[in-house]
């Protein structure tokens, strides 16, 4: 019952960079919404609310040891509204070894999604902007991929603002 996933590789150094400067320069989060970062003291139920809108978005987001940056060097990023319950998301991760000669110092980005009822406000635009920015500036970062089923527009049209282009896996 398994069904094989294809993702093109997305990837991006400097211009992810420079992108994701210029967005975090000019697009704010709407005034209900609140950016919160995952970290070892996230409760339960944030965890909770962010699986289950990232899930209803087909969205399948890391172990929560990961997003809470527990394991490797992370970031997740989320918006919650004034209820606290998470409308959009985003987060990057150090996912090889870090000897390794060609992933070791490139991060992983992406998870993004949001609630049907608040697409069209950029909200995972300006996440994944902050993401990527504090995934450097943490930890050092400055290469980034992701991986987009294609066809999906919305999703390539995001990685291509953000300085990301297509690349060999």
């Amino acid at each position: 019952g398994l069904v094989p996933m294809h993702y093109d590789k997305w990837q991006g150094s400097g211009s992810a960079i420079a992108a994701a400067r210029q967005v975090v320069a000019t697009v704010s989060l709407p005034e209900d919404v609140t950016m919160l970062r995952l970290d070892a003291s996230t409760a339960d139920g944030q965890l909770a609310s962010l699986a289950e809108m990232a899930l209803g978005c087909g969205v399948l987001p890391p172990c929560g040891e990961v997003l809470r940056g527990l394991l490797r060097p992370a970031v997740c990023l989320v918006a919650a509204d004034r209820a606290l319950r998470v409308v959009s998301c985003a987060a990057s991760s150090a996912f090889a070894h870090e000897d390794h000669p060609k992933h070791g110092r490139q991060a992983w980005w992406g998870m993004l999604a949001t609630d049907p009822a608040r697409r069209g406000q950029r909200l995972s635009l300006v996440l994944g902007a902050h993401a990527l920015l504090e995934m450097e500036a943490r930890f050092g970062f400055g290469n980034f991929m992701t991986g987009v089923e294609p066809g999906n527009a919305p999703s390539e049209a995001i990685c291509a603002r953000m300085g990301l282009s297509k690349g060999d896996f």
